[in-house]
């Protein structure tokens, strides 16, 4: 056994993760599934997708999570910056809102409209990297 690997065992419908032979061993005694692992990958590759295994149909061990999932992760980034920014406008008083003049109202209204219509842009939701996101210039 290689101490640079992760060692990933079956039981079930879930994928348990080993960094030791003793750990593998004492799962064999408690799961006897019959043999200690059943996919070795490298620390590297472990981290390099979130140290995730699940176990797709047919029993195959896949690293990281399914694409779906990473994209509804990824949107809530770039949701909840959006909330933030959304109740900046929100936040603007009656009182202010009514000293403002015709061209600065527009401003805001199509600011926060900009705002609301971030997940219907092509690219969407960019990786949950928020400074790839073509987030519109704030009103003065």
């Amino acid at each position: 056994m290689n101490e640079d690997n992760v060692y990933l065992k079956v039981v079930g419908s879930r994928v348990y993760a080993f960094g030791d032979e003793a750990s593998l061993e004492d799962a064999e005694k408690r799961f006897k599934t019959g043999r200690l692992y059943d996919k070795a990958v490298s620390l590297d590759e472990w981290a390099s997708h979130g140290s995730v295994a699940r176990v797709e149909e047919g029993g195959q061990i896949v690293l990281g999570y399914p694409e779906d999932v990473i994209f509804e992760q990824n949107a809530e980034i770039i949701r909840n910056e959006r909330y933030l920014r959304l109740r900046d406008c929100d936040k603007i008083s009656p009182m202010r809102w009514n000293a403002m003049d015709d061209r600065q109202r527009t401003a805001w209204t199509a600011y926060r409209q900009a705002l609301l219509d971030i997940p219907q842009q092509s690219g969407f939701p960019w990786g949950g990297d928020l400074d790839r996101v073509p987030w519109p210039v704030k009103p003065e």
